[in-house]
């Protein structure tokens, strides 16, 4: 891209969307560097590409021309010290219409050829000025890497193969968070892998405890923020780990999708969860994929992290302390059942009744209950008989009526089952509320004689917000607002 091209997009950018204006040397993709001036919208007063999208929607339902235009959107901040944070900034140079979708951005659009830069943002408290220097594109993250690609990586480099096992046992048994930690292998190796690899990848942003319960709300290098939650169970934790970066699904009582669904999330990105909370409190007994996103909505990651926590040269948990959470994603419930893992599948069902479904999971509307329920038989049928667990958020005067007990009995009879009500962890300013404890038990018993196999799950987090997508919520809604970005060097 020339450099009166850069100007020129710079120019419409900042009349279309305002911001303060800075210098800066940016390093393209491409490794040319550039001066360059950059449009600065400091988080939180824009959170993350979400605001800049909104920014753009509403130019659009306004009728004016959205341009090619340059942009700047600064993510989540990186506390380097004191007195000073580090942010992360994607610069989108060309086709602005959605940042939200970045694998739109290597299109052309009015003879400008899309490009991204990254740099870093060095932000004093104190001052509020802000200056920017070029950052090289960002390092892959460690836990992305297979053993075979970790091996050919050492062996390239005149390592022996079995540093390979030596770092993943450091990894995902011993759950260093530092390359410099891996105190068995030689200085010089371990400076070649920090200068090479991302680790962990994500910085812990807030965190909430209570007694049995740990929630951490991590932020990644390109500000996407995704919560993980140990649960301690008898003597060993759960881990409850995040596939999406927010959800698609729109369910009415949960906290994840109130946003959408920013990205995927990398396989590497969901061990780092595991990896973090590991090191905090120890190996894991069970893994549970039911916190932000639907899993297999992001099923090659979801896949290759179950693989990790299964192989006994990384975590070496058994596939039946793995579970497997969605809303009831029909084509991958069945891939799943042809792949007969080992794991187990957990169905969010919440209602009996098509037409309500449909109200309170929307993203799960394209299938019909009988779809659901014949996909489920065929994921026991082809794992010798494994139960379905199914999970059922009781909802005061939505769900919780003898006639919904009544439609349960009918649907999960035939197949073999696990039945799990959660009266509802109420998100903050919802309509939605649980059923009262004397209601809840009459509902229960109505389902045990009639040979429902049910129990009641009870939240280990409401006093933490550990319901999925609160403690992001409300870390997003706290945020200072900032102060107006000032020229720098």
């Amino acid at each position: 891209m020339r450099q009166g091209q850069v100007h020129g997009l710079y120019s419409q950018a900042r009349r279309m969307l305002g911001g303060s204006a800075v210098q800066a040397q940016v390093g393209f993709a491409g490794g040319v560097m550039e001066d360059l001036n950059l449009l600065v919208f400091h988080a939180p007063a824009i959170t993350g590409a979400q605001g800049l999208h909104d920014s753009f929607l509403r130019r659009k339902a306004s009728g004016q021309r959205l341009r090619p235009a340059l942009a700047a959107i600064t993510l989540s901040p990186l506390a380097r010290g004191k007195d000073a944070q580090q942010e992360t900034v994607t610069v989108l140079l060309g086709e602005a219409l959605d940042p939200l979708h970045h694998d739109q951005v290597g299109t052309e659009a009015d003879n400008h050829t899309a490009s991204i830069a990254q740099v870093r943002v060095r932000w004093s408290v104190e001052s509020r000025r802000a200056t920017i220097r070029g950052m090289p594109d960002r390092l892959p993250l460690i836990y992305d890497l297979e053993l075979p690609e970790l091996g050919a990586w050492m062996t390239a480099r005149g390592e022996k193969p079995y540093r390979a096992r030596q770092v993943c046992e450091w990894l995902y048994q011993k759950f260093a968070l530092a390359f410099e930690s891996m105190t068995s292998l030689p200085g010089a190796l371990r400076d070649q892998l920090n200068e090479a690899f991302a680790l962990p990848g994500c910085e812990v942003l807030a965190e909430q405890a209570g007694e049995q319960t740990s929630k951490l709300l991590l932020g990644f290098v390109d500000g996407a923020e995704v919560e993980c939650v140990s649960m301690q169970m008898d003597l060993s934790p759960t881990f409850c780990l995040s596939t999406q970066v927010g959800c698609a699904m729109g369910c009415a009582f949960c906290a994840s999708t109130l946003a959408g669904c920013e990205r995927n999330l990398s396989a590497g990105e969901v061990l780092a969860q595991a990896t973090v909370l590991g090191a905090r409190h120890g190996r894991p007994r069970n893994v549970v994929f039911m916190g932000m996103g639907d899993p297999l909505l992001n099923l090659e990651a979801t896949l290759t992290a179950v693989q990790r926590l299964t192989d006994k040269a990384a975590f070496g948990l058994s596939p039946r302390r793995v579970t497997i959470a969605t809303c009831g994603i029909v084509p991958q419930i069945r891939e799943l059942a042809k792949l007969n893992l080992g794991v187990n599948l957990a169905v969010s069902l919440n209602s009996t009744r098509e037409e309500q479904r449909r109200e309170l999971m929307p993203g799960a509307a394209r299938w019909s209950l009988a779809e659901l329920m014949a996909a489920c038989g065929e994921f026991s049928e082809a794992t010798g008989g494994q139960p379905v667990t199914f999970t059922y958020v009781l909802l005061r005067e939505v769900n919780d009526f003898d006639a919904d007990a009544d439609r349960l009995v009918h649907l999960l009879r035939p197949l073999r089952h696990h039945l799990n009500l959660i009266p509802l962890n109420p998100v903050e300013h919802a309509l939605l509320r649980p059923p009262s404890e004397q209601h809840l038990r009459h509902f229960v018993d109505m389902l045990q004689r009639r040979g429902i196999n049910v129990s009641v799950r009870r939240s280990k987090g409401g006093e933490i917000e550990a319901a999925c997508g609160q403690l992001r919520r409300r870390h997003r809604n706290t945020k200072e607002p900032p102060a107006e970005a000032a020229s720098g060097s």
